[in-house]
């Protein structure tokens, strides 16, 4: 057999190997080097079937490992995956997976990349949890090893990827391990002042065996992924910004900064509503844009509604304005308004209605009047949190206008209800004993109010409202004594 190697004559080694196996007795110390010179020539050959065959037949344990890790790695740099991937490896898959585990790690990623093989060993298998795993781990060494824009459009790509094997499972195993960084887990050790750690040595090893792990679910991948597409838009807008983008310790916060920056508004809300940030800043840089193109629109401009970057109107195509508007002919204000609205409607339930407050002292504080939809919802669901803000800005004529539909919305007037929606008027609570829901005025507010309009010498206006409160004492007193006869 040595002759036939030194003239390179493998079909040979193999003829007399095969032979060999089937006349020597079982037991025989030279078994295993007759089936490692099969394997080793039919792999040689690229006879894949064969070689397997002669790795399982191999009776040495060791031997038949060493094959194994040979038959893997050949395989590996052939890029014969799907040869690789259709072999049962009856109980030698485990190795299997740490021999492609242990290439995909220890090679540069950004020259070779195993992590797609060792994915797709995964997935023949069914084994869809092991492969969101896979593809996690492959995303996460590219946002560290590998910067640039293709980088990030390969980690989307990963982590769309490990979503949708986790998708395919049960969703009480829709879950992967994530193994904490070690510098994390140092940096929480709790030192004394010699550098000995304050706890017991059991004590920190039950920390760190406690803490080596994170889990994470579906919700946790997606906002990794919903991320790194942010990303992807911003640069899109302005490639200059790739070096920054590509550090993996950009917050989330940092990112929906730049989207809002660049007119990203749909995509700054997602990304602040799933990391739990405040959407104000969001709103009020979309109030001050509208404010903008309503002013370029008009012809004029000023000091006080100019503000940096917000005069441009290509952002607008990079919304989703299908919803918001269905006026063909729209001007540009007009879209801007509606998305404005839209995004209102969408998140401002979810926020206590507070988004409609900052949006409208943004406004007034760019001396823009407020559009009737927003004063109309404000008259829904907080009409004195408006009254308010028109105090503090001393708008007094809209505050005794709006009290004084109001009140007569309290009383009564159906006119004036279609717009406040009260499901509750004065008159229903003093002859309606099943009237669960009381209607109240916002005394402090009106005070304040009567308080300005004689201080500033509206004479006519603080008549025409004390009037009105007036008549809503008399009409309150009038049916508790009713009540009580």
């Amino acid at each position: 057999m040595f002759l036939f190697e030194q003239v390179s004559a493998p079909e040979m080694i193999i003829a007399m190997a095969t032979v060999g196996t089937a006349l020597v007795e079982e037991g025989d110390p030279n078994t295993p080097i007759l089936w490692s010179n099969l394997f080793k020539y039919h792999l040689e050959l690229k006879h894949y079937g064969e070689a397997y065959n002669a790795m399982v037949g191999n009776p040495d344990p060791e031997r038949r490992s060493n094959c194994l890790r040979r038959f893997v790695v050949v395989l590996t740099e052939q890029h014969e995956v799907e040869q690789l991937c259709r072999f049962p490896y009856s109980g030698m898959e485990e190795e299997v997976e740490q021999v492609l585990e242990a290439r995909a790690r220890s090679v540069d990623i950004s020259k070779k990349n195993h992590y797609d093989l060792l994915f797709c060993f995964h997935t023949t298998r069914s084994n869809f949890r092991k492969g969101a795993y896979v593809m996690y781990e492959q995303a996460v060494r590219l946002s560290r090893e590998v910067p640039g824009r293709e980088s990030l459009q390969k980690q989307a790509n990963s982590y769309c990827i490990a979503l949708n094997c986790l998708r395919l499972i049960d969703q009480k195993y829709a879950w992967v391990v994530k193994p904490v960084e070690l510098e994390q887990m140092l940096a929480k050790t709790v030192l004394g002042p010699g550098g000995e750690s304050l706890k017991r040595k059991r004590s920190k090893a039950k920390h760190v065996s406690s803490c080596s792990v994170e889990v994470l679910t579906v919700s946790d991948i997606k906002k990794d992924y919903l991320l790194v597409k942010a990303k992807l838009s911003i640069l899109m807008r302005a490639p200059s910004m790739s070096t920054q983008l590509c550090n993996p310790f950009v917050s989330a916060e940092e990112v929906a900064t730049l989207l809002v920056q660049l007119g990203l508004f749909d995509a700054a809300l997602e990304i602040s509503k799933l990391f739990k940030l405040p959407l104000k800043p969001v709103f009020e840089s979309l109030a001050a844009r509208c404010v903008s193109l309503t002013v370029n629109t008009l012809g004029f401009r000023n000091d006080a509604m100019e503000e940096p970057s917000t005069c441009n109107w290509d952002w607008l195509q990079l919304n989703d304005t299908s919803t918001a508007f269905t006026a063909r002919e729209a001007s540009l204000s007009d879209q801007a308004w509606c998305i404005l609205k839209h995004c209102l409607q969408l998140y401002d339930p979810m926020e206590n209605y507070q988004l409609q407050r900052h949006v409208a002292r943004k406004l007034l504080s760019m001396e823009m009047a407020l559009p009737q939809w927003l004063v109309n919802m404000f008259k829904r669901t907080d009409p004195a949190g408006l009254l308010y803000i028109y105090l503090s800005f001393n708008l007094l004529e809209q505050a005794t206008a709006l009290s004084n539909e109001y009140i007569d919305a309290v009383l009564g007037d159906r006119e004036e209800n279609i717009y406040f929606e009260l499901e509750t008027v004065v008159r229903d609570t003093m002859f309606d004993d099943k009237a669960h829901k009381l209607v109240w005025l916002p005394y402090s507010a009106l005070e304040l109010l009567l308080k300005a309009l004689e201080d500033s010498n509206s004479e006519i206006l603080f008549e025409k409202l004390k009037v009105k409160i007036d008549r809503y004492l008399q009409q309150v007193c009038e049916g508790m004594e009713e009540r009580e006869l």
